[in-house]
């Protein structure tokens, strides 16, 4: 009958295969709302894949750059490199069928698919990610830095996997996870000057930059 919550926000539940709202889902909500925040939604698998996107994007960055997303997003690849990653994540779920569900933004970033499009909505929408993401330190960087495996391989690796399944190419997703792996078996360490080398790595380039550093 006890519990502890150490961060905010609510308890999502629902179907994963079925969908929609079930009678055990509608229950389970109405025990655990006696003393959690809960909330009951008909696309779980939306849900999820709105978090696999921030996971993809923001807190992958955050340990490969060793910093927070405000400040890798203000360096001159972070915020190309962070959409990049965030749109092939998109375009995977929704070739999955899947229809990403609003967390902290529309899932759907407001100049999609124009990927050169740079337009104040895109500013604003970055903006309110921010105020919940911009300052924290990656739990993937703690990972790190501990000396500990990551979850790449289910996060950025997971995608990518999926998009050869699904007929969608995934470039900087791919890059990610392979820098990643680097970085856990200490071949090179967190830098901004990495966002450069996963650009070149993701543009197919000829002579990428190693990840070993000098």
């Amino acid at each position: 009958g006890r519990f502890e919550q150490r961060n905010t926000g609510n308890v999502v539940l629902g179907e994963t295969k079925e969908g929609g709202i079930s009678e055990r889902v509608t229950r389970l909500a109405e025990l655990l709302g006696k003393g959690l925040e809960v909330r009951v939604t008909p696309n779980l698998r939306g849900i999820i894949w709105s978090k696999l996107l921030i996971n993809c994007s923001a807190t992958t960055l955050g340990a490969i750059t060793g910093k927070s997303m405000r400040e890798y997003l203000r360096s001159p690849f972070g915020k190309e490199v962070f959409l990049r990653a965030y749109r092939e994540v998109v375009a995977v779920a929704l070739a999955c069928g899947v229809r990403p569900e609003k967390m902290i933004v529309e899932p759907i970033p407001p100049n999609w698919p124009d990927e050169g499009a740079r337009e104040p909505a895109l500013d604003s929408w970055l903006d309110k990610l921010l105020k919940v993401y911009g300052d924290g330190k990656a739990s993937m960087l703690q990972d790190l830095e501990r000396g500990r495996r990551t979850g790449i391989d289910f996060i950025n690796g997971y995608v990518s996997r999926l998009a050869g399944e699904v007929g969608v190419l995934t470039p900087m997703n791919s890059a990610i996870a392979d820098l990643v792996h680097q970085l856990e078996q200490k071949l090179t360490r967190p830098s901004l000057l990495q966002l450069e080398r996963l650009m070149a790595r993701a543009s197919h380039c000829n002579e990428c930059p190693p990840w070993h550093d000098n």
